[in-house]
């Protein structure tokens, strides 16, 4: 339980965020450290741009690829759910900010001089740092007032690279002005920005978006967002069957699913400001044991969504009879005096 604990605590947390001037990045994890000295040693010397991405991009399919089947191989060995979500997301994360990074330093300076600014933003389950294996990468450019050429040259530097890797990438281009404005009219955006998580860039943007979302979601808006966030939930559950004794349940949408634990937490994160989940027991909110529970269950989750998503080649929710008894036994669910996939099932 302490790994979980430990694990969920580096996922699911937001805390606050220093404004510090110029570029940054999040601390660098062995990941991040491993590509950012492969993308130095191929680069070729003055290249930017498109020949900068074409010299990179076999070294760094390669690279992905063998963390790719790492990542893989430790769900096979039976990790936990928590733990290879996050070593997705800690993937995806060195990438962009070494992608981030490339495309700063080829930038002509006065280019770099005359920018206002931008911060790629983490959105979504990716925000959470939540990615299985087949989940889309949400993410958002951010700049203080009008798109300018070092935004629109990080922003297409950053995408083509993704897109040429693979990758399923959500993402947006929106002013400090134009997010505010979509938080303060768009449910689902107001989710999003709720679990907004720095990347790269300027972190005096993030922040500055950070403290319009807080001055905009207090008292009654706070109130009227939760309840339209349970109309939503109510909605969701008659479309996808209204129990958690379905055939062949949605881990993800389904009632009981990964998105009601996901409505608790946006909900708690509204009302009370949560910068990690062990304050739903430092708050009052869960005891230690029913945290626990939730810990436990989440991690769950999150394994069979993993699994689903490596047996069917991508993203893929349901468990549909088809796939049941595959999945029950690839995580460890063996026959006895009673079936394997009966009791994963239950």
């Amino acid at each position: 339980m302490t790994d979980l604990f430990r694990a969920l605590t580096r996922l699911f947390h937001w805390g606050s965020v220093t404004a510090a001037p110029g570029i940054s990045h999040g601390a660098e994890t062995a990941v991040a450290t491993r590509l950012r000295t492969l993308l130095d040693a191929c680069a070729p010397p003055d290249a930017n741009g498109d020949a900068l991405r074409d010299s990179l991009l076999p070294c760094v399919k390669e690279f992905i690829r063998e963390e790719r089947d790492r990542i893989e191989a430790v769900h096979r060995r039976g990790a936990g759910g928590l733990d290879v979500v996050g070593l997705q997301a800690e993937l995806v994360d060195a990438l962009i900010c070494q992608i981030f990074r490339l495309a700063d330093a080829t930038l002509p300076v006065g280019v770099r001089e005359r920018a206002d600014g931008c911060a790629v933003v983490a959105l979504g389950g990716y925000g959470r740092r939540e990615l299985n294996p087949g989940s889309d990468v949400d993410v958002m450019f951010l700049y203080p007032r009008q798109v300018d050429a070092y935004v629109t040259a990080v922003l297409n530097h950053v995408l083509y690279f993704l897109w040429d890797l693979g990758f399923t990438v959500g993402h947006s281009c929106r002013s400090l002005s134009d997010a505010q404005r979509m938080m303060g009219a768009d449910l689902t955006a107001r989710t999003a920005m709720l679990e907004a998580r720095f990347l790269a860039g300027h972190r005096t943007v993030f922040a500055e978006m950070q403290e319009r979302l807080w001055r905009g979601l207090q008292g009654r808006r706070a109130e009227q967002y939760i309840a339209e966030k349970l109309e939503e939930q109510e909605r969701r559950h008659r479309k996808f069957g209204g129990s958690v004794y379905l055939q062949e349940p949605n881990v993800k949408e389904g009632p009981g699913g990964l998105r009601d634990f996901h409505v608790a937490l946006w909900i708690a994160r509204a009302r009370h400001r949560l910068a990690t989940l062990a304050d739903l027991s430092g708050l009052g909110l869960l005891t230690p044991v029913e945290l626990g529970q939730c810990v436990q269950a989440l991690d769950f989750l999150l394994r069979v969504r993993s699994e689903l998503h490596y047996l069917q080649g991508g993203k893929h929710d349901v468990l549909n009879l088809a796939v049941q008894v595959p999945v029950a036994a690839n995580l460890g669910f063996r026959d006895g005096p009673q079936y394997g996939v009966e009791r994963f099932m239950q």
